[in-house]
């Protein structure tokens, strides 16, 4: 199952930032991590319900948030704002969705997504049921962008 579930949130990360930004990053090597964690900067938790349980918390690194909110707005993002959160949310609401089709599509599993939820800052603690299965995506040798699921 821990297979599907990697297999699943790389295709639909890769496919959405493809897609939309014409973004490609590279997967670095999964592993499982701790809970709580610390996380900084940008993150967007969302829950899955159905077959399926558990919650994705999508941690960017500032730069890259604003790179890809940027891209999504079609202008310069310095700061986040109400908009720039919400393109946030909308960016992980289709990667969600999209891994969640492919997870469904492979094991006929029914998976539901609720709405993101946007957080900022730094030392955001995160409690999750461990372990929590990490996938880190780099940006040339800087991981940009880390997808963390706990199953419940």
């Amino acid at each position: 199952m821990v297979a599907n579930h990697i297999k699943s949130f790389v295709k639909g990360t890769e496919e959405i930032l493809s897609t939309m930004l014409g973004e490609s990053l590279k997967t670095d090597r999964p592993y499982k991590k701790e809970a709580p964690f610390l996380t900084d900067s940008m993150v967007a938790v969302v829950g899955f319900n159905g077959d399926v349980r558990g919650q994705v918390v999508y941690s960017f690194c500032t730069d890259y948030a604003k790179k890809v909110v940027s891209l999504m707005c079609g202008m310069e993002i310095d700061a986040f704002d109400e908009m720039s959160s919400s393109a946030l949310s909308e960016l992980c609401n289709m990667i969600s969705g999209r891994s969640a089709t492919y997870f469904s599509e492979t094991t006929d599993k029914r998976v539901d997504i609720t709405p993101p939820t946007v957080l900022s800052g730094n030392d955001i603690k995160v409690s999750a049921k461990p372990p929590v299965l990490c996938i880190p995506f780099k940006e040339g040798e800087d991981i940009v962008l880390e997808i963390n699921y706990s199953s419940n």
